[in-house]
């Protein structure tokens, strides 16, 4: 199950994402397998569709 929370208190300056990216924890073999295959469907099935208006009744 996945939590979305701030991960650095607002405000934080730019410089310090490298830091706060290597504070992350690492996904394990099996999770970064996953990961791989969901960017790979992702890569394939984006920009099939034009783009639509969003607002469009």
């Amino acid at each position: 199950m996945a939590e979305l929370s701030p991960i650095a208190p607002a405000g934080s300056r730019l410089a310090d994402l490298p830091a706060v990216l290597r504070s992350l924890p690492r996904l394990d073999a099996e999770e970064s397998e996953r990961f791989a295959a969901d960017l790979s469907d992702i890569r394939e099935h984006a920009n099939v569709e034009s783009p639509g208006d969003p607002w469009e009744s």
